[in-house]
């Protein structure tokens, strides 16, 4: 109730002080005494606010060990795994161009005698199919694979916070 009074009395001084400048600047009085605190603003949008702090908790956190259970569970692992050398045979088809070649014809005139010619032939373009030996060297390789794990226990630690001055055991009061 005293802290009401003081703001409202500091309003007033403000008031009596300066009405007229009120309008163009914000003026701001702050009165704290223990845990309590009193601002008063004047000028535009003038306010007056009380607040009380929280008392503070008083304890500490302690380092407990608990005891989880994990049950069992398919895992997800990758392994690298050495993979030798491989000789494989690779079919490729491949382009072969135009070609015009010479080539020795037998011909026989008309009296019966045996002579030979040389004959242009143009071979047209086509693929043919060719077979290749491919070498792949040894590497490593990365497999992944589901391995089954057992279910057990682990021991984690965690923090937990213990408040004093609390009735009970003599211990205080455990908040997790």
């Amino acid at each position: 109730m005293k802290a009401l009074l003081t703001a409202c009395a500091g309003m007033l001084l403000i008031g009596a002080v300066g009405a007229s400048d009120l309008n163009a600047q914000r003026v701001s009085v702050q009165i704290n005494k223990g845990n309590k605190q009193v601002e008063v603003n004047a000028g535009r949008g003038a306010e007056v606010r009380i607040t009380r702090e929280q008392p503070k908790p008083s304890g500490h956190y302690v380092t407990v060990k608990e005891k989880v259970w994990h049950p069992g569970h398919y895992k997800t692992v990758t392994e690298r795994v050495w993979v030798p050398e491989e000789h494989k045979i690779v079919i490729e088809r491949v382009y072969v161009p135009a070609e015009t070649i010479t080539v020795r014809e037998r011909r026989v005139d008309h009296c019966g005698n045996v002579y030979f010619v040389n004959v242009c032939k143009t071979i047209p373009a086509h693929y043919k199919n060719v077979e290749r030996c491919v070498v792949i060297p040894g590497h490593f390789c990365e497999v992944r694979k589901q391995v089954w794990v057992e279910g057990h226990y682990d021991i984690i630690e965690k923090q937990v916070w213990v408040e004093h001055n609390k009735p009970g055991n003599g211990h205080g009061h455990v908040r997790h």
